[in-house]
């Protein structure tokens, strides 16, 4: 299977997120769950030119067949991500993120956001598709702020690194089971929380608003 990596282009849609990872899917057939994050890291933001386009080759890299993150309105125009040779499209930045904000609870921070997720495979849906009953947003700004995460890279080092050790057909933060479809979204915040440090972590559950947020949709009436 081609390495996974940190960009996947284009990603302008969510119909173009759904069919490289069918792609995906087709390619390592035992894999049926993959932990897949959508980045919304504008690059005039301060965080993200300061921690995420200086280490585009290594998440590249880094990342292998583990998880998929996708960065919403880059497009690589020439060359190779070493080369830096990326293009951003604000207007398709911003329909990536009117699409996924009316697909959950998430609404931009303005900042660098990074929407944890499952991708599952469905052939009754035409492919592979998101699960958002199983979605959080963190804010890497806030989490940076409050002391949460040291830098970005060292944080996608965790992610990448507790990726990487988890089996493709279920893995610790997927479920296969309704009554666990409902309770992932505190699972993967748990995940999350435990690659914090320990000092904070006690604190930081008993504050009421943080930066790692559950933005599953809201259950239909």
């Amino acid at each position: 299977m081609a390495s996974a990596c940190l960009i996947r282009l284009p990603v302008w849609s969510y119909q173009e997120v759904r069919s490289y990872l069918t792609a995906g899917f087709q390619l390592a057939p035992e894999r049926t769950v993959r932990m897949t994050g959508l980045l919304f890291a504008r690059p005039e933001s301060p965080l993200a030119k300061s921690e995420i386009m200086p280490n585009m080759s290594y998440f590249n890299h880094r990342s292998g067949n583990h998880i998929d993150v996708f960065m919403a309105g880059y497009l690589q125009v020439s060359g190779t991500i070493t080369d830096g040779a990326l293009e951003f499209s604000v207007p398709n930045f911003d329909e990536f993120r009117q699409e996924i904000e009316s697909m959950t609870r998430w609404r931009y921070s303005g900042g660098v956001d990074l929407v944890l997720t499952n991708a599952r495979l469905d052939e009754e849906r035409g492919g592979a598709f998101l699960d958002f009953s199983s979605a959080i947003a963190i804010n890497l700004d806030d989490a940076k702020r409050i002391g949460a995460i040291d830098t970005v890279e060292m944080f996608f080092e965790k992610i990448f690194r507790y990726a990487e050790t988890q089996s493709g057909d279920d893995p610790t933060w997927g479920f296969s089971d309704q009554a666990g479809l409902r309770a992932a979204g505190s699972a993967l915040i748990a995940l999350v929380l435990s690659l914090l440090p320990a000092s904070i972590q006690q604190e930081i559950t008993k504050t009421a608003k943080f930066c790692v947020s559950d933005i599953r949709p809201q259950p239909a009436t």
